[in-house]
């Protein structure tokens, strides 16, 4: 699987679900589970908590993908991969449905 394959499958999930009610999204490779992080406190950002888990689980020792919802409008994926980089594009809501593009960086993620 590849960030853009992990856009499109996100992207297919908010097209039946709608943005607003996505929930943060770890997809750990190595074992091909999708983990959705439920539970999180109305007053905790979601870009904090999906953080708070990678941080806590000991994720930033494997490889995954992630996603959340980082404005009203867009929610952000993420290819992680131990001392490398993190890829990101982000998936907006747009007048013909969706798109996702390539960013360069993501500011509030922490994780490395």
């Amino acid at each position: 699987m590849t960030l853009e394959d992990f856009a499109r499958m996100t992207t297919d999930v908010i097209r039946d679900a709608s943005i607003e009610g996505y929930l943060p999204t770890v997809v750990l490779l190595d074992t091909q589970e999708f983990r959705v992080i439920q539970g999180i406190p109305a007053d905790v950002d979601h870009r904090e908590a999906i953080q708070n888990v990678v941080r806590r689980s000991s994720y930033q020792m494997r490889e995954f993908f992630l996603g959340v919802q980082s404005s009203p409008t867009q929610i952000t994926v993420g290819h992680f991969r131990p001392g490398q980089p993190t890829a990101f594009m982000e998936i907006a809501e747009t007048s013909d449905g969706y798109s996702a593009t390539a960013i360069s960086s993501c500011e509030w993620w922490k994780v490395s």
